[in-house]
């Protein structure tokens, strides 16, 4: 994870890769740090200045860069890549309209592209404040009692600005206490926690975040969903699985009996109002103030929020940049802004082509499945609407137990029922359930990302991490989900 703008190498020039010398990766990097910059601008031009014309050079440079990726990238980025190739032909084979089709497709990966190059611009400022370096040491540090608390709240917090980097920052200051580089260790039982915490924490973001992909990718496919209906609903839910979460925490600590810790006071002060730390409120209010000015931008425009999001965070990532570099034009651009076009946007290239991929293969699934045939059979049968979404959530859940990454699998369900409103489901109701469905898969799967990362984190495997460490977690929060789904659904 990249961090410093101004500060020595923090991320390592990649090794050689078969015929490809390490400067050779170097420079495909940066090559594809700066077509990211550069689709990121052109969408946001195209979006709010109607420059149409930059349409084909935007979506040109959206394939050179997959296209690049398709020989540096990582073993699952170039699967997702072969899927979306292989979409191509099923298109010309299976529909009316293949090429409208697949325009639209590559339409959709740019703009899937430019929104997580948008999200991505908060790393380099995040990782280089003291502001959230004190947060985050104060969060990990917190006595037996309060650490899960902490660390779901911080994971969710982090989350919004950081990402998976919400996890890197987390688990690495955990971790540096557990190896002893503080005058008491935390016991096995309580790295366990801390891990699960900050999972929880960070994947309940995807419940109704605007700058998560996953609200993003389920308005895209379902046409006539209302961002500021899914957007409470979700927090909603999110607060409700938090609280699971820490109840389910309590219980597993008291029942297990396992040595608690002993609190370890902060290595250096942090400034305090009563017993929160000012690095701590700072962030709230400028949370807080970051989705106020997407919310505001929205209403103001009538832009949808996810293309508010393209504008808005990039500028916010560029101003606070300039804050940290106190002014200093040089240091700004030629160190931050130049670290985070270089290498932390290249950095993130498998997970941002994963998206990319994804956002282009997603409509000619959903063209190619009969879902006429499949609605007729669910009308025939007098499926109530409830037990569709619950079946929708199943779906979700279990590819990803699998091993069928959520977003594909949210791609099936949405292209199966094609039209929600034909079989009495509310379209926002469906889309709730499915966005809920494919946060909880994100934890509870040990072949999603969070879950691969959180387990390298924490020293352990994704397997012990989903089927050991989680499975009371799961099996009182799906309960609990599968209930809610089947009530509101009636309710509805």
């Amino acid at each position: 994870m990249a961090q410093g703008g101004d500060s020595a190498e923090v991320i390592a020039a990649p090794a050689g890769r078969g015929w490809l010398s390490p400067q050779m990766l170097t420079s495909i990097a940066r090559v594809q740090g700066v077509l990211m910059g550069l689709i990121l601008v052109a969408t946001i031009l195209q979006q709010f200045l109607g420059f149409t014309w930059l349409a084909r050079p935007a979506e040109t440079a959206t394939v050179i860069f997959l296209i690049t990726v398709a020989f540096v990238g990582s073993r699952t980025a170039k699967v997702f890549l072969i899927i979306a190739v292989a979409c191509i032909p099923a298109a010309l084979l299976w529909v009316d309209q293949p090429w409208t089709l697949l325009e639209q497709g590559i339409a959709r990966a740019q703009f899937f592209l430019a929104f997580f190059t948008a999200i991505l611009s908060l790393h380099e400022p995040a990782f280089n404040s003291p502001m959230i370096q004190d947060a985050g040491r104060f969060l990990a540090r917190q006595p037996p009692a309060r650490r899960t608390l902490t660390m779901l709240l911080g994971g969710h917090m982090f989350g919004l600005m950081l990402n998976l980097g919400s996890m890197v920052l987390l688990g690495s200051l955990t971790m540096s206490r557990k190896a002893g580089q503080e005058p008491v260790k935390m016991t096995e039982f309580e790295v366990r926690q801390s891990a699960v915490a900050s999972l929880r924490g960070f994947n309940t973001t995807a419940m109704w975040s605007p700058l998560s992909l996953t609200p993003l990718v389920v308005m895209a496919l379902m046409p006539g969903t209302d961002s500021h209906i899914l957007i409470p609903v979700g927090l909603a839910c999110a607060m409700v699985t938090i609280t699971i979460a820490y109840f389910v925490s309590r219980y597993e600590s008291a029942r297990l009996g396992h040595p608690q810790g002993t609190y370890v006071p902060l290595s250096s002060p942090i400034k305090m109002i009563g017993p929160v730390p000012v690095a701590l409120l700072r962030i709230v209010l400028l949370v807080g103030c970051m989705f106020a000015a997407i919310l505001a931008v929205s209403r103001l425009t009538g832009f949808s929020i996810s293309v508010t999001v393209t504008l808005v965070i990039p500028i916010f990532a560029l101003g606070w940049m300039l804050v940290l570099a106190k002014g200093n034009m040089r240091k700004w651009i030629g160190g931050h802004v130049a670290n985070l076009v270089l290498r932390v946007w290249p950095a993130q290239s498998p997970e941002v082509t994963l998206m990319a991929a994804a956002g282009f293969a997603s409509p000619v699934i959903a063209a190619v499945i009969p879902s006429a045939q499949i609605l007729a059979l669910l009308k025939a049968w007098h499926v109530p609407p409830a037990i569709v979404a619950l079946m929708g959530f199943v779906c979700v859940l279990g590819g990803g137990y699998l091993g069928v990454n959520p977003l594909i699998a949210i791609s099936v369900v949405i292209g199966t029922v094609s039209d929600p409103a034909s079989l009495g489901l509310n379209i926002n109701y469906f889309a709730i359930v499915l966005i809920v469905a494919w946060a909880f898969t994100a934890q509870l799967s040990p072949f999603t990302a969070s879950a691969l990362l959180c387990a390298r984190l924490f020293n352990t495997n994704s397997f012990k991490l989903a089927f050991e460490w989680q499975r009371l977690y799961a099996l009182v929060a799906v309960s609990i989900a599968l209930v809610a789904t089947l009530i509101a659904g009636w309710l509805i």
